[in-house]
């Protein structure tokens, strides 16, 4: 594992959120007597970021995620806590820190939506001061592994979510940035451009040693990329390690099944767990007894509909707080 570029201490970060009346009247009343509602969104998140590593930083919505990737990209200022990365405070020395970083927020795209990308690009090299020579060098690097050329000719908005995506990745990583934060990458993409950001990804890792940090609710991204994993929830960090740490709350299957006649759940395999959702039975099997407990409903029953799964995301970060 590479040296320690980063360091997180303590952060800590509150939102006040205005709690609305109903009504015309409420409107009113809200603004001679307003009544506030705090909420913690960050209480004491640690870690470290390490150079050359793919760090997963997971968990379900509202666990304060973007929150943090905005604390260290220097958007947001934290309640209390330290940060170093680089050598920078994010947002005290924010104009030197954001020339090693770069960020792609989902949602939330730096293409210029109406006219061809190469004239964001041309404009990030403006910015960043990349010469002639390196900016051909990086168009023909992300062509090689992204395939954009083509795509530089055409505006965002006549492009897919997939071609969208990819651009907007090569140009988070345009300038040779040290530290990437990158929330989302491959959400509402189909299998293919997943698999061409998940290549690239690992390759620009590879060759420049670039840190990054993503966050993701997609357990397939964690599997291809991440070093380590940070799991968050309601602020606080919850677990961590690696993908093999991981994945002991994954040697189990999920068998959802719809039987014909109506039984107790007492009489479904008493051994392993089981609960009712509608009208179908979900039980949690060990990997290595999926095919006897298959093999043993198929001659007691008769099956309407069978799923077979591992347990989701949020699953295994239920299992973990739990």
């Amino acid at each position: 594992m590479g040296k320690v570029i980063g360091k997180i201490l303590q952060l800590k970060k509150t939102y006040r959120r205005l709690k609305r009346s109903p009504g015309f009247f409420g409107f009113f009343r809200d603004l001679v007597n307003p009544q506030y509602e705090y909420i913690e969104a960050l209480k004491g998140v640690s870690f470290e970021l390490r150079e050359g590593e793919i760090l997963g930083y997971i968990g379900p919505n509202g666990a304060g995620k973007t929150t943090t990737i905005k604390i260290l990209s220097g958007i947001l200022y934290p309640d209390s806590g330290e940060v170093e990365i680089l050598g920078y405070c994010p947002w005290k020395q924010r104009k030197e820190y954001v020339k090693n970083i770069g960020v792609c927020f989902v949602g939330i795209s730096p293409l210029w939506w109406y006219i061809p990308a190469e004239d964001t690009f041309l404009l990030h090299k403006e910015i960043y001061g990349l010469s002639k020579d390196e900016y051909k060098e990086r168009i023909e690097l992300f062509d090689e592994l992204l395939g954009i050329k083509e795509l530089l000719k055409i505006p965002p908005r006549k492009m897919s979510a997939g071609q969208r995506k990819r651009c907007e990745i090569a140009l988070t990583f345009l300038h040779k940035p040290k530290v990437v934060f990158l929330d989302e990458p491959t959400v509402f993409l189909d299998v293919f451009a997943k698999e061409k950001i998940h290549d690239f990804i690992r390759e620009i890792v590879r060759k420049e040693k670039v840190t990054v940090m993503l966050t993701t609710h997609i357990l397939g991204d964690i599997e291809k990329l991440c070093d380590r994993i940070l799991i968050l929830n309601k602020g606080e960090i919850i677990f961590r390690g690696t993908l093999d740490d991981l994945k002991k709350y994954l040697q189990v299957k999920i068998i959802e099944i719809e039987i014909e006649e109506e039984i107790s759940l007492k009489e479904i395999v008493k051994e392993y767990q089981v609960e009712k959702k509608g009208s179908k039975l979900v039980l949690k099997v060990p990997l290595e007894a999926v095919n006897p407990v298959l093999k043993d409903l198929f001659e007691k029953y008769n099956i309407k509909d069978l799923n077979v799964r591992y347990p989701s995301l949020e699953e295994v970060i239920k299992e973990i707080c739990g």
